[in-house]
């Protein structure tokens, strides 16, 4: 069955592009992958704080998300 896509564009420091792109070929696959596992992800794990309607962690968090 067909998903429609869409593109996304997103700044991100270049230095940490570089390095997520090198990670990638080592494990023999692409950013795209890999930032759609981690979506899913993240979007499983969060599912539930969803259905509450409460903040999901990582924007409710005081983390340090940009490393």
């Amino acid at each position: 069955m067909y998903k429609p896509l869409i593109l996304m564009n997103f700044k991100i420091p270049e230095a940490l592009k570089n390095q997520f792109q090198k990670s990638c070929r080592n494990i023999q696959s692409n950013m795209t992958v890999e930032i759609n596992r981690m979506i899913r992800e993240f979007v499983k794990t969060n599912k539930e704080a969803e259905q509450d309607h409460e903040p999901i962690n990582w924007i409710s968090s005081n983390q340090d998300w940009h490393r």
